[in-house]
């Protein structure tokens, strides 16, 4: 229990950093994102400032205070909710525990951290979009919107290519074309895209990490019912009776007891367990070498990795004071077993000078005599404890889902911010085309044809920012289990990456379903436009 509260308050740290670094980034983007986008639109307005002498500096300097004015806004409103969210999540926490009781702290130092972290990335994004406005010289800023976007209109290469196997339909032609005639608008929705589902993938895979290793351990190489121990060496000629009771399929027999691997004058103390040779209700995962045979002796990866042993290596096995020389055959590589060495039975007899003798069982049994079985097990004669697979899976469940709180939150949070990054970004770029729509519709374009329109390039977008973002997110999942791995799962578990097909489908359905969502308050406002004043507008 130590052990898992202390693993899960280390993770603790280690996921704040992440997590914070993550959204001092996304902070980044959206601020660039959105700043970029309001210059874009009032880029005339800023070339009639400059036009009638307004000095570079007092346009860059309103561009700043509008983004220190989000700033301020944003600090009041982040510490007013930080103390109860927290102690909301602290809550949780505790109670997925079952702690009896929690201390809120107030820490002025963290809110000091948060502030200064958050005014740098407000600084950060905005610093790029205000420069870039003073070297915009007036003549650029006043050119007509349609005349600048029909100097970028072109075919494209990618549309070229496309053509040569299939005719593209107009509307397709115009959506393939928007991708590459207005960038900011299509690199801002590829980088809004790539980092919400990055966000989400990277939750969402971490937490898949954590549950995977105990469903492999208990589904791939724990293939008994009942696991009974007792406390000194039974004969197995004792222990064959308990084959023939009701709902026993099989009993296999093993020797459990503590060892000390030595290999150049390094000792470490290890459990022990002795199989027969062809054991079926527990199988290894051998990631380097043979499985077990007579005479030779296997070893968990994280022992192979303390001794820096490979195949082949001798070893000094000693157990209860007898020391024999052993070969190692083979690695194994179980999510929940650490410091375990495997030998078979026969090997085991010879060094300790016994015959047929074993101090625990594995049994595969009727799914509906498990409860029976076991207290007849406990009627036996020594018994020490018996063991129910179902009911170790689901403790272990248990544990991991007090672990995964964190995640859990993250995964929260992330839904929340990628909803206000979808919607916003959908919604500045719909209503960025103003000038375009008005113009199709004079062209007899219709309303249906021009939303096909829009949310296919939408999509179009939305695709390359979700591979980008799967693979980012990969990275960043990738790396913090590697940390993880390294500093605290020796302690309980293994922990390696795993992606589930079914969670990363849900993830993007998500963000494609949020798009398509967050399209419709955008067309209404289409349907209402006024043609004749944006027409007229776009000749200005």
């Amino acid at each position: 229990a130590y052990s898992g509260l202390k693993a899960d308050i280390d993770g603790f740290y280690l996921s704040a950093y992440v997590f914070s670094a993550i959204l001092f980034f996304i902070t980044i983007i959206e601020i660039y994102i959105i700043l970029t986008r309001i210059i874009f639109t009032q880029r005339r307005i800023i070339g009639a400032l400059k036009a009638i002498g307004v000095s570079k500096k007092k346009i860059i300097m309103h561009y700043l205070m509008y983004s220190l004015t989000i700033w301020l806004i944003s600090i009041i409103a982040g510490c007013i909710l930080a103390i109860p969210l927290s102690e909301e999540i602290l809550t949780f926490y505790i109670s997925t525990l079952r702690i009896p009781y929690k201390v809120v702290v107030f820490k002025p130092s963290v809110f000091v951290m948060a502030i200064l972290m958050s005014l740098l990335s407000c600084f950060i994004a905005s610093i790029f979009p205000t420069l870039n406005v003073a070297r915009t010289t007036p003549m650029e800023a006043l050119r007509p919107y349609l005349v600048s976007m029909m100097v970028k209109g072109r075919t494209t290469l990618f549309e070229k290519i496309i053509n040569k196997f299939c005719d593209l339909s107009i509307s397709s032609r115009i959506s393939l074309r928007n991708l590459f005639r207005n960038r900011i608008r299509s690199y801002s929705m590829i980088i809004c895209i790539a980092f919400c589902v990055m966000v989400l993938f990277s939750s969402v895979a971490l937490l898949s990490s954590f549950q995977m290793p105990i469903e492999q351990q208990y589904t791939n190489y724990e293939l008994w019912d009942l696991r009974a121990n007792f406390f000194t060496m039974k004969n197995i000629s004792d222990l064959n009776k308990i084959e023939s009771w009701d709902g026993v399929i099989s009993v296999e027999y093993f020797i459990s007891s503590y060892a000390v691997l030595t290999v150049r004058n390094k000792n470490v103390t290890c459990q022990l367990i002795a199989y027969q040779e062809n054991i079926t209700l527990h199988r290894f995962n051998i990631i380097s070498g043979e499985s077990l045979q007579d005479g030779k002796i296997i070893l968990t990866y994280d022992l192979a990795e303390e001794l820096n042993i490979e195949i082949g290596t001798n070893v000094t096995l000693e157990i209860n004071g007898i020391k024999e020389d052993i070969s190692v055959v083979g690695i194994d590589k179980e999510p929940l077993l650490m410091k375990t060495c495997f030998i078979t039975l026969k090997t085991a007899y010879r060094i300790l000078s016994v015959d047929d003798m074993a101090n625990g069982i594995l049994l595969d049994v009727s799914k509906d005599k498990v409860s029976e079985i076991r207290r007849k097990i406990y009627n036996v004669k020594g018994i020490k404890s018996v063991d129910v697979r179902a009911d170790i899976y689901y403790e272990w469940e248990r544990a991991i889902q007090s672990l995964s709180v964190m995640i859990y939150a993250m995964i929260f949070i992330g839904i929340l911010i990628s909803a206000a990054l979808v919607f916003t970004m959908v919604t500045v770029d719909i209503m960025d085309r103003n000038y375009e729509i008005a113009t199709l519709r004079v062209l007899g374009f219709k309303l249906r044809r021009l939303m096909k329109i829009i949310t296919l390039e939408i999509l179009l977008t939305s695709f390359i920012g979700i591979v980008l973002g799967l693979i980012f997110g990969y990275i960043v999942t990738n790396e913090y289990i590697r940390i993880l791995a390294e500093e605290f799962s020796g302690q309980l578990f293994y922990i390696e990456t795993y992606i589930d097909p079914i969670a990363t489908s849900i993830v993007v359905l998500a963000i494609v379903l949020g798009i398509l969502i967050s399209e419709l308050p955008s067309f209404k406002y289409i349907a209402k436009m006024d043609i004749a004043r944006m027409v007229k507008e776009a000749s200005l």
